[in-house]
């Protein structure tokens, strides 16, 4: 059963010359959807996937976590906890984090900021 309802965007809606509906569905096989393991990069953020580690291997509360959270002051990770952090993030991105870098890591943000230009340069 057809809607009579007017579509207010064509460009949604359907053939705009016409004002006939399309609903059209994306071929057998295909999906508009974006598949999460194709580009991981490309469909989170950086700090997104370093709140994961955060959340995944230190078991932080992901709700106290965001960009400007202080990582020793705020979620209370210690010298040894931010060792794993380091580590973690080597092996997810496969790159490795210069030990002078890390003592500028105050912020999860700064994490984040930190690896995604070592990530574009490497």
């Amino acid at each position: 059963m057809r809607s009579t309802a007017p579509c207010l965007s064509t460009s949604r809606c359907g053939d705009w010359r016409s004002g006939k509906p399309s609903l059209k569905r994306p071929p057998a096989g295909r999906s508009n959807a974006i598949k999460f393991n194709e580009s991981r990069n490309s469909t989170m953020s950086m700090y997104d996937r370093i709140k994961d580690v955060l959340v995944s291997k230190l078991q932080l509360n992901e709700n106290e976590i965001t960009p400007d959270s202080e990582l020793v002051n705020d979620l209370g990770i210690n010298s040894l906890e931010l060792a794993d952090l380091v580590m973690e993030c080597e092996e997810e991105f496969d790159i490795e984090i210069d030990d002078n870098s890390i003592r500028g890591f105050v912020t999860v943000g700064d994490v984040a900021k930190y690896l995604e230009s070592v990530v574009k340069e490497g």
